[in-house]
């Protein structure tokens, strides 16, 4: 689900719906695995603004899920 999420975005409704399952599932993926909504800071205040900046949340192994209220 996360990865067809990666490709279409979802909403924080969406997101917090993640972190739900994630805390009934018998064998969950540890807390800092799904997270967000949140921005990335930059990583000095020269560089480029990427993917990280947008609102995005975190699922498992699949990052930079863009959340689209």
């Amino acid at each position: 689900m996360a990865k067809r999420d990666k490709k279409t975005g979802m909403t924080t409704g969406d997101m917090d719906a993640y972190k739900d399952l994630n805390k009934e599932l018998p064998d969950p993926f540890p807390a800092n695995k799904v997270h967000g909504p949140e921005r990335s800071p930059l990583r000095s205040p020269s560089s480029t603004p990427g993917p990280g900046q947008d609102l995005h949340g975190h699922v498992g192994p699949v990052n930079h899920i863009p959340i689209e209220d």
